[in-house]
């Protein structure tokens, strides 16, 4: 079962995904910026894809996206954009390819096992792909020193990104889910306290009942004795006694 209720989560993605956007739109300018001659165009229309895609998740997420497989399918998505990016950036040779482990990791957390493994398998399927499809990053193979600096950065850049999400991400959830579970606790023992008084007025009831019952028919003799001709003034103020305790 999931961890958490799927429309936050899906929407917790979303927002997750536009600052994946904002990051890759940044890097995307820092490499025209240095001059290098990258496939601008698919890539840019790759982004502009994603962030359509995106607007349209946002839209839907909260009124019909509601299913695990809508989260599933948004997960999916994210994975393919990345190997698209990463095939005409250098493919596996792209340091930023361990970015495949952070899809992973949010459907570990917010989707059934199944599901999980299914977009392992996707991942895996693209990595594999990427390894010998790809289109190499422009310098690389002329200039091994450059290639090597590029893949150093690049590493550097993914491990802070990742470390940063992953903290993030965990973090958060893991509040929610003590927050819930604190929740939960507070519903159960309020649930047990108005379980212990209906069993207290049930209780009450009951004794109530099984002492009605005797005391009714004590005073009914009470009254015919109290009305019987009686000789002894002593037992007069007993039925009084008892008719008072009855009462």
């Amino acid at each position: 079962m999931p961890a958490e209720p799927l429309s936050p989560a899906l929407a917790r993605l979303l927002a997750l995904n536009w600052g994946f956007i904002l990051l890759a739109s940044a890097g995307l300018g820092l490499a025209a910026h240095d001059g290098m001659a990258l496939p601008w165009l698919p890539m840019l229309a790759t982004l502009a894809l994603f962030a359509l895609l995106n607007v349209l998740g946002a839209c839907c997420g909260g009124k019909r996206l509601t299913s695990s497989w809508a989260l599933t399918a948004a997960l999916a998505v994210d994975c393919t954009v990345l190997g698209v990016l990463l095939f005409f950036s250098g493919g596996a040779n792209n340091p930023l390819v361990t970015l495949y482990l952070l899809p992973l990791v949010y459907a570990a957390l917010t989707l059934s096992l199944p599901q999980a493994w299914l977009l392992a398998a996707l991942a895996v399927a693209d990595y594999t792909f990427l390894m010998d499809f790809f289109i190499p990053l422009p310098g690389s193979s002329a200039d091994p020193a450059l290639a090597f600096r590029l893949h150093t950065v690049g590493m550097w850049a993914t491990f802070c990104g990742a470390a940063a999400l992953m903290v993030g991400l965990i973090g958060k959830m893991t509040l929610e889910l003590r927050a819930r579970d604190r929740a939960l606790r507070d519903f159960r023992e309020k649930q047990l306290r108005d379980e212990q008084w209906v069993a207290l007025g049930t209780l009450a009831a009951s004794a109530a009942h099984e002492l009605g019952t005797p005391l009714s028919t004590l005073a009914v003799l009470i009254g015919e004795w109290r009305r019987a001709p009686l000789d002894n003034p002593d037992l007069q103020e007993d039925l009084d006694l008892m008719q008072t305790q009855v009462d």
